[in-house]
């Protein structure tokens, strides 16, 4: 009902894996035969050149005391992180990039929503909690508030549906007529905040952290820390290629006190 048809967002159920967290799996666990991404109880999908780009992901639990329940919230938060990763790729700078998140357990339903905010920083920001009515009594007194939310959740997801769509005609092309390119459609300027995913390791490989996970922090706490650390700041070298980054992306610098992270 949310998402007619005709809509650009459409909405996947059951459990279904995006191919995109498949292939960022593979290359973690390559030594791995058998690699599979998470399976996402249900999607709401916008679909560009063959491919699908998850806007909202929902899992569903059949009671509250289910491991399955207590499990989904951290896959949740890993699935749409992935998802906004993706986004970053194909949308603008002033695009909303918020991916709706939606955990149902029982009769109970939490509506949160993912995005990220600086370098490796993701933030989830719980939105929306309501019962699903069950009595005819419930159902009138609660009714007009859910749907007020789901609205609200609608009207975001399809906007962002949108943005994907139109981000197709701001891409490098030639106009025929005039011999010259249309707009160009500009690297998102958080792109470069992104950091890879955890992925639990499939049958008996050994758990790996991924090589980008970790990074600098965040600009507006370094001078807090250099005041915190005692220490004269320690430049960043521009070319320094002799000492290669450990596996969790840091490296000596300057006198070996410092250290520099990728």
């Amino acid at each position: 009902m949310l998402f007619p048809p005709s809509n650009c967002v459409r909405v996947k159920a059951g459990e279904s894996i995006n191919s995109s967290f498949t292939t960022n799996k593979k290359e973690l666990y390559h030594e791995s035969t058998y690699v599979k991404g998470f399976k996402i109880d249900f999607r709401f999908l916008t679909d560009m050149e063959g491919e699908e780009y998850d806007i909202g992901i929902g899992e569903c639990a059949m009671d509250s005391t289910d491991t399955k329940a207590i499990e989904d919230e951290g896959k949740l938060s890993r699935e749409a992180k992935d998802a906004v990763d993706k986004m970053l790729k194909v949308v603008g700078a002033k695009v909303n990039t918020k991916i709706w998140m939606i955990q149902t357990s029982d009769s109970s339903c939490f509506i949160s929503m993912l995005d990220i905010f600086d370098i490796g920083l993701y933030v989830t920001n719980h939105k929306y909690s309501f019962q699903i009515p069950n009595t005819i009594m419930n159902f009138n007194e609660n009714i007009i508030m859910i749907l007020k939310y789901l609205l609200t959740m609608k009207r975001d997801i399809s906007k962002l549906g949108d943005s994907i769509v139109s981000s197709l005609d701001l891409r490098p092309s030639t106009d025929d007529s005039f011999n010259r390119q249309h707009k160009k459609n500009e690297l998102n300027p958080r792109l470069p905040f992104t950091r890879d995913t955890y992925y639990t390791p499939p049958g008996c490989s050994v758990s790996k952290l991924p090589y980008h996970y970790s990074g600098p922090p965040p600009p507006f706490i370094l001078n807090t820390l250099h005041v915190l650390s005692g220490t004269d700041y320690v430049t960043r070298p521009t070319e320094d290629n002799d000492q290669s980054y450990d596996i969790y992306g840091y490296r000596p610098v300057g006198d070996g006190i410092g250290i520099e992270v990728n």
